[in-house]
């Protein structure tokens, strides 16, 4: 028998609970009421004042009230307050990193990722220990994640620090693993292309399509995907192969530790010849253009620069006047010059965004190849390309993909060909890291610009609560 949704209270510092109570729903949480309180300053023992704390307290205890098992905080805690509001409340009290984390822990499938959300676990669980090992030896009780005396306790953090030690191991020999079959794969001039955007912008659903991967899980969910997968590129493209990797969705206002847990995918984004970005065309233009400062922040976290395409995804979903109304409210705020609408479901658009990507790259030429078609022929043998009918000269060979130095070393040998490179990109590239992309990183997105590692996208409560943040640029 599967078990129904669990009831749960959300308590919130802001107005906007939206994308708390998607992130409820997706771990499985049924939330029955919504709590909020603005405050100046957060309260050092509860965040929220501790007269609304005692207010809720006595509604958990109503007779007749449906119960809730869980408390859901729409920020981040510190060890403390999770500490009082617990006791507080009688309930289990989740922040948002912890419900994201619950979420991690149910959509984790291969070994790779379930690593990664044991490693993000056991740091977020440290500094809860150390609050209880306090709370032990100040005589006061554990609260409702641990029984016993401190002795217990102090062997649990112990027991956590050399866990993390031999997870941390096991991810770098993933990560090793990794690093080697990418080397294999551009050895034979393979092209790596990642797909990377906000959670539930659509990566799954385009990976799909653009790679004809039945088997990739689609829903309209939070974090679908939390380990990478990698198939080759299904559109016609002749010369050297495209692989494309679907990876985790990103989201706002995570820890620094948070994101550097799940390094091992990110690499794969990181380390790729180009990034599409995605977006969810069908959110209200101020939450696109923030969610894409979001992901424009992690990619800025990577060591090289990286041509990004930014795909405005689910152009199913409006019509054309509005589609043209959203894009260039999001280009207004953030002008990435290589940008083009989709749809993963209809298909609308794909040949045009793997245009922009493949003439994108930094390493390849893309393009045509033209000349004497008995020299076309020639190559054509000799590289597996398939150029046009001979009858008109000069024959054409289409959509051809080289790894730069295969193409250097093809036009000496053949001097009588031309190569004419795809037109799609000309002067419209930009790189993220580039000097171009770091002045564009650093304007403000509306009065809600947001980056993953800052305290600029949270309240100000939040802002002057958070610990540990650092700046993304």
């Amino acid at each position: 028998m599967t078990e129904g949704p669990l009831p749960a209270i959300v308590l919130s510092p802001e107005e906007d609970t939206s994308e708390i109570l998607a992130l409820a729903a997706s771990a499985g949480h049924s939330v029955v009421r919504t709590f909020i309180q603005r405050r100046e300053r957060p309260d050092p023992e509860f965040y929220m004042g501790e007269g609304k704390v005692n207010e809720i307290a006595r509604l958990i205890a109503c007779p007749g009230e449906t119960k809730p098992q869980t408390a859901i905080f729409n920020g981040m805690l510190k060890p403390p307050q999770v500490f009082h509001l617990e006791k507080a409340l009688g309930i289990p009290v989740f922040d948002r990193t912890r419900l994201i984390l619950e979420i991690f822990e149910k959509r984790a499938r291969s070994p790779e990722a379930r690593l990664q959300v044991e490693l993000a676990y056991l740091q977020y669980n440290l500094p809860l220990v150390k609050e209880y090992i306090h709370r032990t030896r100040t005589g006061e009780h554990p609260g409702l994640f641990f029984a016993g005396g401190a002795y217990q306790v102090d062997e649990y953090h112990e027991m956590i620090k050399r866990r993390m030690a031999k997870v941390k191991r096991e991810l770098a020999n993933i990560r090793k693993e990794r690093a080697q079959r990418r080397k294999t794969r551009r050895r034979v001039g393979l092209a790596l292309i990642a797909l990377a955007g906000y959670t539930n912008a659509g990566k799954s659903a385009l990976f799909r399509a653009l790679s004809d991967e039945e088997d990739t899980m689609v829903g309209d969910e939070l974090f679908t995907t939390l380990s990478t997968s990698t198939r080759r590129l299904k559109y016609p493209v002749q010369g050297s192969k495209v692989l494309v990797t679907d990876t985790v969705g990103f989201i706002r206002n995570l820890p620094v530790w948070l994101v550097e847990a799940f390094m091992s995918t990110l690499e794969e984004v990181f380390l790729s010849d180009a990034v599409i970005v995605l977006v969810d065309l069908s959110d209200a233009p101020e939450e696109m253009a923030s969610k894409l400062q979001t992901t424009l922040s992690i990619l800025g976290k990577g060591p090289r620069e990286l041509p990004v395409i930014l795909a405005f995804n689910k152009a199913d979903l409006l019509d054309a006047p509005e589609r043209e109304r959203r894009v260039s409210a999001v280009l207004s705020v953030r002008n990435l010059p290589l940008h083009c609408t989709v749809s993963a479901l209809t298909g609308e658009g794909l040949p045009e965004l793997v245009r922009l990507t493949l003439g994108s790259l930094d390493d390849f030429f893309f393009g045509a190849i033209t000349g004497p078609p008995e020299a076309l022929y020639r190559l054509a043998r000799q590289e597996g390309i398939s150029p046009g009918p001979r009858a008109e000269p000069p024959a054409i060979a289409p959509n051809v993909l080289l790894r730069n130095w295969r193409y250097q070393a093809i036009s000496k040998e053949y001097p009588e060909l031309g190569f004419k490179k795809d037109e799609a990109v000309g002067s419209r590239q930009l790189a993220v890291g580039t000097a171009e992309g770091n002045r564009q990183k650093d304007e403000a997105v509306g009065s809600r610009q947001l980056a993953v590692g800052t305290d600029d996208g949270g309240s100000k409560a939040e802002g002057q609560q958070a610990e540990g943040r650092n700046g993304t640029d």
